[in-house]
């Protein structure tokens, strides 16, 4: 993953973990799975769908990012100066989906190919 957070923002992270009944290290397991994902080689950066039983990301992502913004300021920066990197193979990776919903974060609106996406029934071959 790069960078280790620090001792201080690994406190803040129990402690986010704890107030919202989740279990230890449930942070740093979703962070390990978006950089385990992010592991693998080649473009596109082919995407699960969403809820898929023992996989589901967005889930981890939404993790990391409640985490940022709970955590304190110096803490909170920390975590994302970690996930950066990652956040940036994804967005190098992936492609804006014009179709996603606004509400959808960031990541949820991205696509590994516009080809379906861009397909007109009328185009079709």
């Amino acid at each position: 993953m790069g960078r280790a957070l620090s001792a201080g923002t690994r406190h803040q992270i129990t402690r986010f973990e704890a107030s919202r009944g989740l279990p230890p290290l449930a942070v740093e397991d979703a962070l390990r799975r978006w950089g385990a994902f992010l592991g693998t080689v080649g473009w596109p950066l082919y995407l699960p769908e969403p809820h898929l039983p023992g996989l589901d990301l967005w889930d981890d992502r939404e993790l990391i990012e409640r985490a940022i913004t709970a955590l304190g300021r110096q803490a909170g920066r920390d975590l994302a100066r970690v996930v950066a990197p990652l956040d940036a193979d994804f967005l190098a990776r992936t492609l804006p989906n014009p179709c996603a919903p606004k509400a959808w974060p960031w990541w949820r609106r991205r696509c590994h190919d516009l080809g379906d996406i861009l397909r007109v029934p009328s185009q079709a071959p």
